[in-house]
């Protein structure tokens, strides 16, 4: 692939006969503009046709900066890892609504929210993350969860699903939010599983491939990397992936009726995409990454 600007990426594709191969390019532009990608496969063997070859495209790269809205109960390690992680990030926006069951007034600070956005304020959020978070009384109320699955359906919005021990997102069953969930609960379990041994992560054949799961440049270095990385003690009550959705990664070694339990699933919902992150271990990943 070679830009406007200079910059050529160069990758090694081995196509078997008769197949197809899916692949991705990463190229991190310099500097805000237009610009005009040039992908081009070179010749081989005794390849006739060459019309097919070369492919161009213009592209606008604009300097945004990315709006964030956590949503969780109490501050479990967790969500200590991601806010402080994103905080870090300079193209990162972050807003938080720690509920604080129990005490009466929610988290307070920098950065932390008084209360549940209004729904012009929650049009201006790209990604939401909401945590061990369910519908009591002191947390979601119904018409906030119905504002999520508006704001997602109608405004391209990214909602990820990140449950907790306490088990306080079965109760969105209960809600229009249960429609986004890429994954079937088992609701005899509410609270999910935990284990003496750590578990891990294993990429499905989709994962290996996905941008998401995507830690290096290479498909080899990047499940090298995801070998590595520290296990995770919990898992959520994920049955199976729903029709529809795309599982990246599995429990390693645990299974139920319809196999392995699904860990990292995404799913496609009206105009936006949501993810369902079934461990709570992504905090120990900070000795690796």
């Amino acid at each position: 692939t070679v830009s406007t600007t200079g910059e050529v990426v160069t990758r090694e594709i081995e196509l078997p006969a008769m197949s197809r191969v899916q692949d991705a390019l990463i190229w991190r532009p310099q500097e805000p503009g237009a610009v005009r990608l040039s992908l081009k496969v070179p010749a081989t063997g005794g390849e006739k046709n060459l019309a097919n070859n070369e492919l161009e495209a213009p592209l606008d790269v604009r300097k945004e900066q990315l709006r964030v809205l956590i949503i969780e109960s109490y501050p479990r390690w967790e969500y200590r890892y991601l806010r402080n992680a994103l905080e870090r990030d300079p193209g990162v926006e972050v807003s938080t609504l720690l509920f604080h069951p129990g005490l009466g007034k929610v988290g307070d600070g920098r950065g932390y929210l008084p209360a549940f956005p209004k729904e012009e304020d929650l049009t201006g959020y790209d990604v939401i993350f909401l945590g061990d978070v369910g519908t009591a009384p002191d947390q979601l109320a119904a018409d906030q969860a119905a504002a999520l699955h508006k704001l997602v359906r109608d405004q391209a919005a990214g909602l990820v699903f990140l449950p907790g021990l306490r088990g306080a997102q079965g109760t969105l069953w209960q809600t229009p939010l249960e429609e986004l969930l890429p994954v079937v609960w088992d609701t005899a379990q509410p609270r999910g599983f935990g284990s003496a041994s750590p578990g891990r992560f294993v990429l499905t054949e989709a994962g290996t491939r996905s941008l998401l799961t995507k830690l290096e440049d290479t498909e080899e270095a990047s499940a090298s990397v995801w070998s590595s990385l520290p296990g995770f003690q919990w898992y959520g009550p994920a049955l199976r992936a729903k029709a529809g959705s795309e599982v990246l990664a599995t429990h390693g070694t645990e299974s139920n009726r319809f196999g392995r339990v699904p860990l990292i699933v995404t799913k496609t919902f009206g105009a936006g995409k949501t993810l369902s992150m079934g461990a709570d271990g992504a905090w120990r990943w900070r000795r690796v990454l």
